[in-house]
């Protein structure tokens, strides 16, 4: 009778554990979690403080012509009034730069367009960018950095032209920090002297033909801060009147989204079945499938709307790489799984509005369960390339006043150390695989 009672009890319990367990979520069949989607890049700030600093070395002196007004003498209130206009709590700091730094009151800022702005011989003499970044980095501690853009105005060319110091400061400064680089050009009316054209080589006078804008000759804003807010500033001052300008930005965004909210269209499918349970409620930026039974290869193709941000840094559209991260779902919690991972493979392919993914699946040998995939595609580093603007004004060996000492390789350097610190992303794709 003791035994009896003792059986009985152990059944009791048994049960009551088997239902314990059931409700606490031991259960295959639990809805997975959805993931964590990325964020969008953050909005643009209330309040900016603008520090513009003007190359006043006489190389840029030859852009200040008495008459006409040139494209660079045009573009000096702009520079402030889209700060005052563009931002709820917006102001502007003037300097100029050569030899060393200095601030520069109002009465000196309106005289940009003069030729004696020029003329001081202890600022004049050398184009010294990098001083620029060392007075910002003395002078951090009394910025609000998330709140400031730093604007340089230049034509980029220096003393020793050394691309490879400019870009190694820039990126301990401004890209390791989040902050980004912004590059825009404008041609411009020009009749001077044009310095610092290479190691050993005399200066060289330039005049441009008044009737040929392809002989104008270059100048840059090169612009430090938040990506919204170096973004906002490159389209307010396009849009306001400013003579026709080339931009770039470098920075890890390449996208306005990386999961779009209508999520992906999709193709051909084989051996798979779509479902909506595994992660209910439904979601535009999830896909779910179930494998067929006995199924041994299992496919399928989804196409993604891309949308390249404005002034968005150029690479080739066939050098994506992805990288796929696999979870199982259990009880609906995720762990990482590298046996689902090393059973899928994609490819993918980049058109002008469309990313499309090609997706194979060793159903046959995936082990049975719930599978949630993360697959991201980012440019390869190596494959970043200068934007067709900056390879038509790179100077190139020969001299030639229309165009831009080392142009080139600037920009590719800045994109190669953009891409090493953020590993820039263009679409990430969540999928669910369920095999029974």
């Amino acid at each position: 009778m003791m035994r009896k009672a003792g059986a009985l009890q152990f059944s009791i319990y048994l049960c009551f554990l088997i239902l314990l367990m059931g409700c606490t979520g031991y259960d295959e069949t639990k809805p997975c979690d959805p993931p964590s989607f990325p964020p969008p890049p953050p909005p643009p700030s209330d309040e900016l403080t603008a520090r513009i600093y003007f190359d006043a070395t006489v190389s840029m002196q030859g852009f200040v012509i008495p008459d006409p007004w040139t494209h660079y003498t045009r573009i000096r209130p702009y520079l402030e009034s889209v700060i005052l206009s563009g931002w709820t709590y917006g102001k502007a700091e003037f300097f100029r730069f050569g030899t060393h730094v200095e601030p520069i009151n109002r009465n000196i800022y309106l005289r940009v367009a003069a030729p004696e702005f020029y003329d001081d011989e202890e600022i004049n003499q050398h184009t010294y960018i990098q001083k620029v970044i060392d007075y910002e980095t003395e002078k951090g501690g009394d910025f609000d950095e998330a709140n400031s853009l730093v604007v340089i105005v230049t034509d980029l060319f220096q003393a020793q032209n050394d691309v490879n110091l400019l870009v190694a400061q820039l990126k301990e400064r401004y890209l390791r920090k989040d902050f980004v680089v912004g590059l825009l050009g404008v041609r411009s009316q020009f009749d001077g002297i044009i310095y610092d054209i290479g190691l050993g080589l005399d200066p060289i006078p330039y005049q441009v033909n008044m009737e040929s804008p392809e002989t104008f000759r270059p100048f840059y804003l090169l612009v430090l801060g938040r990506h919204a807010n170096v973004a906002r500033y490159f389209d307010r001052l396009t849009a306001s009147g400013f003579p026709e300008a080339k931009t770039v930005i470098f920075s890890r965004y390449l996208v306005n989204s990386l999961v779009p909210s209508d999520g992906a269209s999709i193709g051909q499918i084989e051996n798979l079945v779509r479902v909506e349970s595994l992660v209910p409620p439904p979601d535009a930026r999830l896909r779910q499938f179930r494998t067929r039974t006995n199924a041994d290869i299992a496919k399928f193709s989804a196409t993604l709307k891309y949308m390249p941000l404005p002034h968005a840094m150029s690479f080739d559209s066939n050098a994506l790489e992805s990288v796929v991260i696999a979870k199982r779902c259990s009880a609906g919690q995720t762990t990482d799984s590298p046996a689902a991972q090393q059973y899928l493979e994609v490819s993918s392919e980049l058109s002008k509005n469309e990313l499309t993914l090609n997706v194979s699946i060793a159903a046959r040998d995936l082990p049975e369960g719930i599978y949630r995939y993360e697959v991201t595609l980012s440019p390869k580093t190596e494959r970043y390339r200068p934007p067709v603007w900056c390879s038509d004004w790179d100077m190139g060996l020969d001299f030639d006043g229309s165009k831009t000492l080392n142009l080139n390789s600037f920009v590719s350097t800045l994109s190669q150390s953009t891409a090493q610190v953020h590993q820039p992303k263009v679409a990430k794709f969540y999928f669910y695989i369920q095999k029974k």
